[in-house]
């Protein structure tokens, strides 16, 4: 299970007291390992150079270890509470929506994707994707419909990546798992997370361990507690 960062009332007031208009720069990822990486740092440094270019606020709401394959980002966490506070009014629906790429807001199917898209924009907010620099409005769309066409393109490209993923990493499981009905040992580590009294460092095809700083902790308060 990943987390989720979120802002404080007095931060989102603060936010939405300053007048200059805003640059929302979403900034995604699904798993823990890429929070140790540059996934946050390239998402960030080119947004902050555009909303600098182009007169506009920057403002950061992050999804860490959020995934966007069934939609999840954008119904809990930062994109959701974004999405609701243009609905209420609390945002203005003339605000910047900055994301490195169409697969930071969803990896669903298609036509989930799509009806994303359409509800972002008819809202009134202008979407920019970071890779190319496309902008992309209501009206942008209408007056030039191969726009729509690209977004289309572009979220069906991402749900196949993040099925082929999914595909391939359940395989894998199932295969541990039979390795286990033989008794074989096995790590598991491609679903879920052990606790952090585990260590879980070995690879697939041995057992975990005991974590050497952790487990005689644990195991003490526990048995303090009983």
């Amino acid at each position: 299970m990943g987390h989720v960062d979120l802002l404080t009332l007095d931060q989102w007031r603060g936010i939405l007291m300053s007048s200059k208009q805003k640059l929302y720069s979403y900034v995604r990822w699904s798993s823990e390992k890429q929070s140790t990486g540059t996934s946050f740092e390239r998402q960030t440094a080119r947004a902050k150079q555009y909303a600098h270019d182009n007169g506009l606020e920057y403002v950061e709401i992050k999804d860490a270890g959020v995934s966007a394959f069934k939609g999840k980002n954008s119904t809990q966490g930062q994109l959701g509470e974004f999405i609701a506070s243009v609905e209420k009014g609390l945002i203005p629906k003339d605000s910047w929506l900055y994301v490195e790429n169409f697969d930071r807001i969803t990896r669903q199917e298609v036509t989930d994707a799509n009806a994303l898209f359409l509800r972002l924009i008819n809202m009134g907010l202008t979407i920019v994707t970071g890779m190319d620099q496309r902008v992309f409005t209501r009206e942008s769309v209408n007056k030039n419909p191969t726009d729509l066409m690209l977004s289309i393109l572009m979220f069906m490209r991402a749900h196949e990546e993040s099925k082929t993923k999914s595909d391939r990493v359940n395989s894998h499981v199932l295969a541990l798992l039979t390795r286990e009905k033989q008794g074989l040992p096995v790590n598991i580590k491609a679903v879920g997370r052990h606790p952090f009294w585990i260590d879980d460092s070995g690879p697939d095809n041995e057992k975990v361990k005991k974590h050497p700083d952790y487990w005689q902790p644990v195991q003490d308060a526990v048995r303090l507690f009983l």
